[in-house]
């Protein structure tokens, strides 16, 4: 499927349950605005007892109470905030050399509220959940959220957003992102799909 270069804006990771999706995307959320000052990343999953759970509390840990925090305070002491000041059920604020900057991470989930918010990279995590295997409400939900995203970026010409899931139900968001087809009034796509990255808006990672 080829790599996703340095220039790309829209990604949908697309792993099966239990091959640590939720791991890599954290891992690359936490890099990104460890090493970019005044960057920021808003996470979004079904709810806000998962975005805590699988992306902002385990991220906390890693500085808290994981092993190896105490190095990793060290590494990134100029990064980390007096005492984890901010640092709560959601948001994880960073040292910013911009005092107007946003906080560097927070969560919502996809219910909540989105005017007001502007950052530079959006997450979005299994937005459909199992419970679109029952009916395609999820499905529909999700489809309006992911072309309701672009707004909340900053910049939209060069801020990413990020879809991560497993694949649930009969048309599911994932097939739509492999055709690269968020129009709601068409239904899944037949043919044959574009595997190569470097050919395709929205850059994939299937397995």
């Amino acid at each position: 499927r080829g790599d996703w270069g340095q220039k790309w804006n829209l990604a949908g990771v697309y792993w099966f349950r239990g091959a640590m999706k939720s791991s890599a995307v954290r891992a690359w959320a936490l890099r990104e605005v460890l090493h970019k000052p005044n960057h920021s990343i808003r996470y979004f999953a079904s709810s806000m007892d998962n975005a805590r759970q699988n992306f902002l509390r385990p991220l906390q840990l890693l500085f808290t109470d994981a092993h190896g925090a105490e190095f990793r305070r060290w590494l990134y002491r100029h990064r980390l905030p007096t005492n984890f000041e901010g640092w709560g059920e959601e948001t994880m604020p960073l040292v910013q050399t911009d005092a107007k900057a946003p906080i560097a991470l927070t969560i919502k989930g996809v219910s909540s509220k989105r005017e007001g918010y502007h950052g530079n990279d959006l997450i979005l995590d299994d937005p459909e959940g199992a419970e679109a295997e029952k009916s395609n409400v999820e499905q529909v939900d999700a489809l309006e959220f992911v072309s309701s995203m672009t707004p909340l970026l900053i910049n939209p010409a060069v801020g990413r957003t990020v879809l991560v899931g497993t694949v649930h139900g009969p048309d599911p968001l994932a097939y739509r992102i492999l055709y690269e087809n968020l129009d709601p009034s068409v239904g899944a796509p037949e043919g044959p799909i574009e595997w190569a990255n470097k050919n395709r808006t929205w850059k994939i990672s299937w397995k």
